[in-house]
């Protein structure tokens, strides 16, 4: 809303110094990097804490009954542990990229460093969703 605003319905005499530009750059760069923190916010860090919590607490449950502190889990006991990955869940992974890759098309002329930044936001948004399979 705010970038499209900047670059294409606000004129220069309404800009701070009469330069649309850096005040579009800012807004650009501010937008795609708390997008891009909410986003390992929860498409990694929160689920892995979720997951270890889990466990942590499974163990100390575990603890309790039979006495022992902690044993080794099969890859599909920890499979089985983490949050389901629907269709819900991938639709979502995919409005994250088409949304990124939106803004890159729309506004790489007033930011280029965008298209790296972008990049390495799809490498690590792949890993993540990877480790959510």
């Amino acid at each position: 809303g705010a970038m499209c605003w900047i670059a294409f319905v606000k004129t220069a005499d309404q800009c701070v110094d009469k330069n649309c530009m850096g005040e579009l750059r800012m807004q650009l760069a501010s937008v795609f990097f708390a997008y891009q923190g909410l986003t390992v916010w929860s498409d990694v860090i929160l689920p892995l804490l979720r997951f270890e919590y889990q466990l942590a607490r499974e163990d100390a449950a575990l603890a309790k009954e039979t006495g022992l502190v902690l044993r080794q889990r099969s890859y599909i006991e920890r499979q089985a542990k983490m949050d389901e990955y629907d269709w819900q869940a991938a639709v979502q992974d995919y409005m994250s990229v088409t949304l990124q890759t939106g803004l890159v098309l729309l506004f790489f002329s007033v930011l280029p460093s965008l298209a790296l930044l972008a990049l390495v936001s799809h490498l690590v948004q792949i890993r993540a969703d990877a480790w959510k399979l």
